[in-house]
């Protein structure tokens, strides 16, 4: 068998045990916009772009990226200092739009991205509600006084119906807002919705991703066993599923192996705990456990054809067998990789 590509991509596998009982578990350039609130004002001063590079028809891709921004201090009294809630938002709706050049025909396709705060993963970039937030104070001393907002940017998978060409926004606008006051206690935060001044970026904020139709795992789930007790492991067999989503194009054939993960004891697999504490683990492409998913080719991968170009999905069934005396408690938990050779 020749191997013309592969691709991998992490599964975890997840158990928590206690002492009586068992838990398996774009950028922005310098602004030319500049506005004053009382004694502070602010504007963009850099970033960088978000730069997705190249994906496959309905994969996900990230991408790390900035919005930088200056504040400066213009009327002051000597000794006192000035607060400022900074609030970083957009001007448009997300999710956000990267476009393709028009086909032979005309037609305009549509790649659609999120941006989300680095350091708060659930924070999206919004235009009015649960704006990010960073405070700055200024005083005599410190009269300019810069920060940054560390953004991430995602490509959401299962955007399957788009064709292979390269997707751009060159025209992105973010905006900051700030409030300002002599006490940190008396500053409105993001969350109000109030401001007392705001500039934006000029629309200077850029993406690009380039879309190409080959194969790719779109999504891996967890091999969660769930919580029981340490009885149940030693009186049954804990059975339990994951899914696997992967899309190729039309009449490609491929294949799909899963390695003995990270602390496999020679060819079984094992989740630990933090203790060094294992119990055995099975993985098995039929829920009747007849049929083993390894990585050893003509033996036990999944061999697949595309017949429609569509995403597939593939279920791996886990197994964690009775009869094992548990020895420990906490999170018992193993990582896979999941290969696609096609």
């Amino acid at each position: 068998m020749i191997i013309v590509a592969a691709k991998s991509i992490p599964m975890r596998i997840i158990i928590f045990l206690i002492f009586t009982g068992l838990l398996l578990p774009i950028m922005t350039m310098p602004a030319t916009v500049h506005a004053a609130s009382g004694a502070i004002s602010c504007e963009f001063s850099g970033g960088n772009s978000f730069s997705f590079g190249s994906l496959a028809i309905g994969s996900t891709a990230t991408t790390i990226a900035s919005a930088k921004y200056t504040c400066h201090l213009q009327d002051y009294t000597p000794g006192v200092n000035h607060y400022a809630n900074i609030c970083l938002s957009s001007e448009d709706a997300p999710p956000f739009k990267m476009h393709s050049n028009g086909d032979g025909q005309g037609n305009v396709y549509t790649l659609l991205f999120r941006v989300y705060n680095l350091s708060d993963p659930a924070q999206g970039l919004q235009q009015n509600d649960n704006l990010m937030q960073q405070t700055i104070m200024l005083n005599t001393n410190n009269t300019t006084v810069g920060g940054t907002f560390n953004l991430r940017g995602i490509v959401p998978a299962g955007q399957n119906d788009i064709p292979a060409y390269a997707y751009y926004n060159y025209s992105m606008t973010m905006r900051i807002r700030w409030n300002t006051e002599t006490s940190a206690d008396a500053l409105a935060s993001c969350q109000s919705g109030q401001a007392q001044n705001s500039a934006t970026n000029g629309g200077n904020t850029q993406s690009s991703a380039s879309v190409s139709d080959s194969c790719a795992i779109q999504s891996v789930s967890n091999l969660d066993f769930g919580l029981l007790k340490a009885s149940t492991l030693r009186q049954q067999t804990l059975k339990t599923s994951a899914q696997v989503q992967v899309r190729c194009p039309l009449g490609t054939a491929f294949s799909l192996g899963i390695d003995n993960g990270s602390h496999a004891n020679g060819d079984s697999r094992q989740m630990c705990n933090g203790n060094n504490r294992c119990l055995t683990y099975t993985l098995w492409q039929d829920s009747a456990a007849s049929m083993p998913w390894g990585n050893i080719a003509n033996v036990n991968l999944v061999d697949v054809s595309s017949a429609s170009g569509s995403a597939q999905s593939f279920v791996v069934y886990g197994e964690v067998p009775s009869g094992q005396a548990v020895n420990g408690d906490g999170i018992f938990s193993d990582d896979v990789v999941i290969t696609l050779t096609y």
